[in-house]
């Protein structure tokens, strides 16, 4: 979870310019089907869903094969953009399974969309485990928080081709600047430095930081999509006030 400057529901995606359909050896899995989904169906800010409804068959296609495939054979960056390309083919997934969804957070529609388990990487996973386990977790670069698709109106557009080990670290950066623009400010060495970003014991941990260093007084600031802001204080209640008791005392 991200509290303060950034959190997950921010969830930027990069403009990534990249040859279509490029496939290195380097990269986990191929990413030529998924990038035609981005071709057909992305069209800038929207997504054609009902286009992509009727012709998923690339999207399965490609998600059928991060099922089999072992990141961990390879390096940081390809790891790293194998999961981030999986997670938005899943929320894409997500979305056209579920006939007339106008929000992940419809609990009636999309119940437990985030947190529905499926094969990718040789493992079960749900959208929650990669983005909290695998990605934040596994590689510990703020700069993910501003690359995960939310499928939400707030959410930029996706990027014109999926993310590869090739241009990885222009994505992230390209993501970091994106919300510096937003936000009139450049976001990323504020975000390294004072968000309090990652699991609930890596919050709990800044917080006894700022606290360390003389701060009494807290405001917490969710930055985000306004629709996600009751599930990050409930979360901030339940998982991180229980690791910081003793600072309230």
């Amino acid at each position: 979870m991200a509290f303060s400057l950034a959190r997950r529901a921010l969830a930027l995606l990069a403009l990534v310019l990249t040859r279509p359909g490029a496939v290195h050896a380097t990269e986990v899995a191929p990413t030529a089907s998924l990038d035609t989904v981005f071709t057909r169906y992305v069209h800038g800010s929207r997504v054609d869903y009902r286009g992509l409804s009727a012709d998923a068959g690339p999207l399965h296609r490609y998600l059928e094969g991060t099922a089999r495939a072992h990141p961990e054979r390879f390096g940081r960056a390809a790891q790293m953009a194998f999961w981030i390309d999986v997670y938005d083919a899943r929320v894409l997934d997500g979305v056209i399974r579920r006939p007339g969804l106008t929000s992940v957070l419809d609990s009636v529609r999309a119940p437990g969309f985030f947190r529905e388990r499926r094969a990718n990487g040789g493992r079960e996973l749900s959208l929650d485990d990669i983005e909290r386990t695998v990605l934040r977790r596994g590689f510990h670069d703020p700069r993910v928080h501003f690359v995960l698709d939310c499928a939400s109106a707030s959410c930029p557009a996706l990027p014109p081709h999926p993310l590869t080990s090739m241009t990885l670290e222009r994505a992230l950066d390209e993501a970091a600047q994106s919300l510096s623009v937003r936000y009139a400010m450049n976001m990323r060495p504020a975000t390294e430095r004072y968000g309090a970003i990652g699991t609930p014991a890596q919050v709990a941990e800044k917080i006894r930081e700022v606290h360390a260093a003389g701060v009494r007084h807290l405001s917490l600031d969710l930055v985000g999509p306004y629709e996600r802001r009751g599930e990050q204080f409930e979360r901030f209640a339940a998982e991180v006030r229980p690791l910081i008791k003793d600072l309230m005392a």
